[in-house]
């Protein structure tokens, strides 16, 4: 089962090279992936366990599979969860089209600079610097903070307080 996992994750990577841009949700479906093979592993160790005991034995060997699978599919869920998260966050920064922040300042020459590319649809960070959404995707999965001037991202600002500080 594993080669099928494996196999399918290669095909989606050669897609996305295909059509030469990164896609937001590819680590979402990964993760979606991860967890559908891992119920499939769980419910036929299950399968098999029962079968045995059917037949008279009591297969204690099945056990350490079985816990093995249940810490899998745990662990499966809550990166499903924490990605799912992570991008929610990140998709809920300050747009910036255009060249025209959605405050109406006009920005002059926006360029990413993770990606030198310029900037047509972004996100601004609170300390006002703009990146494509993708771009600060995978610099924010190495460092936490801001490509171009350093500062800290917090990306977990609950958003009454942000309301009361405004």
């Amino acid at each position: 089962m594993k080669s099928i996992e494996d196999n399918f994750k290669y095909q989606v990577s050669l897609f996305e090279l295909y059509y030469r841009e990164q896609w937001l949700e590819k680590k979402f479906v990964f993760n979606c992936v991860d967890l559908t093979f891992d119920i499939c592993d769980f419910y036929f160790n299950i399968k098999l366990f029962f079968f045995i005991v059917s037949r008279g034995a009591l297969p204690i060997y099945l056990f350490g599979e079985i816990l093995d699978n249940l810490t899998r599919l745990g662990s499966s869920l809550v990166a499903l969860y924490k990605w799912r998260q992570f991008i929610y966050k990140l998709k809920s920064l300050q747009d910036v089209t255009g060249g025209v922040a959605k405050d109406g300042e006009e920005a002059k020459d926006l360029q990413c600079c993770i990606c030198l590319g310029n900037i047509v649809k972004g996100k601004q960070l609170e300390c006002t610097h703009v990146f494509h959404l993708v771009c600060l995707r995978s610099w924010l999965l190495e460092k936490v903070e801001c490509p171009t001037c350093r500062a800290p991202i917090v990306l977990d600002k609950p958003k009454a307080a942000a309301v009361e500080a405004g």
